[in-house]
């Protein structure tokens, strides 16, 4: 068991073992922020297991605890031997302080009730004998006034899941560095700060039919050269997905979460089916083993319908309520996407009787050659009752994924989400011949894409996010 503490609340995330915890306490956190002169806004801490090694390799975890959040940190682990070590950034992510190179090698037993850890701190910039300066602090509930613990971006016992690693020296913060924690809120979607926040991707084809984009590549040249904040792990559900192969489909989910961590985007895990209410058994197992894995990490988002075709409202939300649930139980507070009927375009309907959650948004999807200014006004509707809407899934062309490209109407929509920050995912990222692919056909998927690899939707949807 590994547990975060920070202020008055908690967050424990199992391991495998059964053995006793012990409470290590991190002495001396600076309550001001003031390190060798200069303000500190986030610190990193490092605990590196390197016995028992029975369990897996030795296991690294990696905090990230911001001056709001904490000015003391605490955490709980296995009896055991570790490394621990810490290191101080400023806003611009230049390092400050870090743990002394003599104590960086300082072994630590951890079996007592309670292990205190007093680390020398060296400045970033000279020898490893600088003095350090420290002061004692409390701890402090964040600034926003909720009982948000820090970020938990990976645990022990998963190997599946590697906890994203400090930002490098000199490096900026990553978007959801800045952004952390999502809420849908009076029809916005808001950031740790309580600020509305836009998030534009692409949406990746059925898992089960584009397999050569389902890579780590794919997700790093998302970001680095679209400049994209958000990417959709559209998992394929029926014909072929995860119903019938269900681990090789969460492997591919996985990879794609473990990348978007790394390079600091937000992910949508996608139940990409359209019949969801025949089988809310699986689907609820599925968010469930999803919520245990990523309840603490502020990228993951979880859309439990993606497209509604014949059912009803009740229908949608009874299960939704059920996939919910599921979620809830697991103490996990990411937002939920929730589908509407009629290929996700009847949120008006869900703005009369909305799902009753702290943390929930509708997805409105739409193709700009088929669907223009009546769709438009239900989306108007259902933001004037509150619901924060999300477009999962959008194309510039019809709405059978081919023909007719109407970039025109592609550009009022653009300015409807952008009017209302709305966030976005483009479909698809795949090069499938048909109009609504990003690339064209035989683009490789792990290479650097040219401007001609691109179609025209993923041209304009690049520059969109660019």
């Amino acid at each position: 068991m590994f547990t975060v503490q920070c202020g008055e609340k908690s967050v424990e995330v199992p391991s495998v073992t059964g053995e006793a915890l012990t409470e290590v306490s991190i002495l001396n956190v600076p309550s001001e922020g003031a390190l060798e002169g200069r303000p500190w806004m986030s610190m990193d801490v490092q605990v590196e297991r390197i016995t028992p090694t029975r369990m897996l390799e030795p296991t690294k975890i990696f905090e990230r605890i911001t001056l709001e959040s904490a000015v003391d940190a605490r955490f709980k682990l296995s009896s055991g031997t570790y490394h621990i070590t810490a290191s101080y950034w400023d806003a611009k992510g230049q390092k400050i302080s870090e743990t002394c190179s003599e104590d960086k090698g300082r072994v630590h037993s951890v079996e007592g009730s309670q292990y205190q850890v007093d680390m020398r701190l060296c400045s970033g910039t000279t020898s490893a004998d600088a003095t350090p300066t420290t002061s004692t602090g409390s701890n402090q509930r964040p600034s926003d006034g909720s009982n948000r613990t820090p970020n938990t971006p990976g645990t022990p016992s998963t190997p599946s899941t590697p906890p994203t690693p400090p930002t490098p020296p000199g490096a900026p913060l990553s978007f959801v560095d800045q952004h952390g924690w999502l809420t849908a809120r009076n029809g916005k979607l808001l950031d740790k700060t309580g600020q509305p926040v836009q998030l534009k991707g692409m949406s990746l084809f059925w898992s089960q039919w584009s397999t050569a984009f389902w890579n780590r590549e794919v997700v790093a040249q998302l970001k680095t050269q679209w400049k994209s904040t958000l990417i959709r792990a559209a998992m394929g559900v029926e014909e072929g997905g995860y119903l019938a192969n269900p681990d090789a489909e969460k492997s591919r989910v996985k990879l794609i979460v473990d990348e978007a961590m790394k390079q600091g985007i937000y992910v949508i895990i996608d139940w990409h089916d359209h019949n969801a209410v025949n089988h809310p058994d699986q689907a609820r197992d599925f968010f469930a083993e999803m919520a245990d894995l990523y309840g603490q990490t502020p990228n993951v988002i979880f859309e439990v319908y993606n497209e509604p075709v014949n059912q009803s409202w009740d229908q949608v939300k009874g299960y939704a309520q059920t996939v919910i649930g599921a979620i809830r139980s697991k103490g996990a507070k990411n937002l939920v996407i929730v589908g509407s009927p009629s290929w996700s375009q009847r949120v008006d309907l869900a703005a009369d009787n909305p799902i009753q959650d702290s943390n929930v948004a509708y997805t409105l999807h739409f193709y700009s050659a088929t669907h223009r200014q009546d769709l438009r006004d239900k989306a108007s509707y259902a933001l004037s009752k509150g619901l924060t809407l999300f477009v999962t899934e959008f194309g510039v062309c019809d709405a059978s994924g081919n023909g007719n490209v109407d970039l025109a109407e592609s550009d009022q929509w653009m300015n409807f989400m952008d009017r209302y920050k709305i966030s976005w995912a483009n479909w698809s990222l795949n090069d499938k011949p048909e109009s609504a692919s990003a690339l064209k056909p035989g683009v490789n998927g792990k290479a650097i894409w040219q401007d001609g690899d691109l179609t025209v939707s993923g041209s304009y949807v690049k520059s969109k996010m660019k």
